[in-house]
């Protein structure tokens, strides 16, 4: 699909900087909606550049349909588990500022065994006004209770099978981007990376965020790598909660096992309401790494 928008130059403003959950279904209800059952759909800018990549069934598209199946039970499995082990925490950021009124229209959300909301960031990053710390691994990766660290390391050793599908895809998407936050991984001293790698030699992504029950409010990705790639990849079971993207004025239904790839820091986009119990795994790299390990 062709669309007059391009990738550079002055970004709009946030759509809805104070909206309300209605203001949100108000914004993305009236968008197209787009179904991407097995294959692919591309989005591309005035200048034929891709904007988004959607990979309907991409966990299966790699791994055959009984393979890639299973490997979105196992991922959805575990990330269950790990949340019931240690739940996440409450996200305090503009991107989730209504999560008190999702709460209260989503009570499943609110009691055992699904009292569960919030979001991890696992591996590297450059924290938000704390330049002078340079790069430092997330406080969700290093910094937790002593009997969570074997759960957390079986986690990602169960999120390599989507590792290795991200990063197959990312190379039909962009090779050249996937080359550059490799090389971001490769020079990253090992200390900083053994705790958090699914495994070095396919690694291309330097952070992942863990959205558990977490829908998210129309928001830029800021610190991303410049033109840089953000892959997302749902979990779960739920109805609904199409991922919209503003400039595009489209949204797109996901299932588990998709993957996806935006441009996040030019494209303003966000999550429609859902019923049941969704999980997105967001894997991206910090435009701010590319000094610190000289990419």
């Amino acid at each position: 699909m062709f669309f007059n928008v391009n990738t550079e130059g002055k970004r709009p403003p946030v759509s809805l900087p104070r909206g309300t959950l209605d203001d949100i279904e108000e914004l993305g209800t009236p968008f197209e909606q787009v179904k991407v059952n097995n294959g692919f759909y591309v989005a591309l800018d005035t200048n034929y550049r891709r904007i988004f990549v959607l990979f309907g069934r991409g966990l299966q598209l790699v791994y055959g349909d009984r393979i890639g199946d299973h490997i979105t039970e196992a991922t959805t499995y575990n990330m269950e588990e790990y949340a019931m082990v240690f739940p996440p925490q409450i996200p305090r950021d503009s991107r989730h500022r209504e999560y008190v009124a999702w709460l209260k229209d989503n009570p499943h959300l609110c009691w055992p065994p699904w009292a569960r909301m919030g979001v991890y960031h696992w591996g590297m990053w450059m924290e938000r006004g704390h330049p002078e710390k340079g790069c430092v691994i997330t406080r969700d990766t290093n910094t937790i209770p002593a009997h969570v660290t074997p759960v957390l390391l079986t986690l990602f050793r169960a999120l390599g099978n989507l590792t290795r599908a991200q990063r197959l895809l990312f190379g039909a998407v962009d090779a050249a981007c996937r080359s550059d936050y490799e090389a971001v991984i490769k020079n990253c001293p090992m200390e900083k990376k053994k705790i958090w790698v699914t495994d070095s030699d396919i690694e291309c992504f330097a952070l992942r965020a863990c959205l558990i029950n977490v829908f998210t409010e129309p928001h830029y990705d800021g610190g991303d790598w410049e033109n840089g790639w953000a892959s997302m990849a749902p979990f779960g079971e739920f109805k609904d909660g199409d991922f919209c993207i503003t400039e595009l004025q489209r949204r797109f239904v996901y299932k588990p096992g998709d993957i996806s790839f935006l441009k996040a820091r030019r494209f303003e986009h966000f999550t429609l309401g859902w019923k049941g119990h969704r999980f997105c795994l967001v894997a991206t790299t910090h435009e701010s790494l590319r000094n610190s390990f000289d990419v």
